[in-house]
């Protein structure tokens, strides 16, 4: 009886610790995709901003 306890211990603790590291590893992934959506958006509106300032600095050397 008491080794069938153990091994019900070990099991549940097992259980818990595999839950525990897929819910972290779940945590990390979604902050690691969070990251990346954000820097690709910065990338994009930086781009943007460049080809403005190149579009204003021709014109503005045209106007001269």
């Amino acid at each position: 009886m008491e080794t069938a306890i153990v091994g019900l211990v070990g099991v549940a603790l097992g259980a818990i610790i595999t839950a525990g590291i897929t819910y972290l590893l779940a945590v990390r992934r979604e902050a690691t995709e969070t990251r990346n959506w954000r820097r690709d958006h910065c990338l994009e509106a930086y781009s943007e901003l460049m080809g403005l300032v190149n579009t204003i600095v021709t014109a503005a050397g045209e106007c001269y």
